[in-house]
């Protein structure tokens, strides 16, 4: 038994190949987008973190 018969064309499988690479680049571009959302909502906290902390202080100050 030939397997080969079995398997897709050449130019099928760079299709099926290239639609799957399709689909991991919009997976990786999806959750760089998670990501990056989470970063920017870690920095605002700590920002906001420093702001009252420095706030804080020169209350103290005074």
């Amino acid at each position: 038994m030939n397997i080969r018969r079995h398997l897709p064309k050449p130019v099928e499988r760079k299709l099926i190949q290239a639609r799957i690479e399709a689909e991991i680049y919009e997976l990786l571009r999806i959750q760089l987008r998670q990501d990056n959302v989470q970063i920017a909502d870690f920095i605002e906290a700590a920002a906001k973190a420093y702001l009252e902390e420095r706030a804080k202080k020169r209350k103290d100050e005074k």
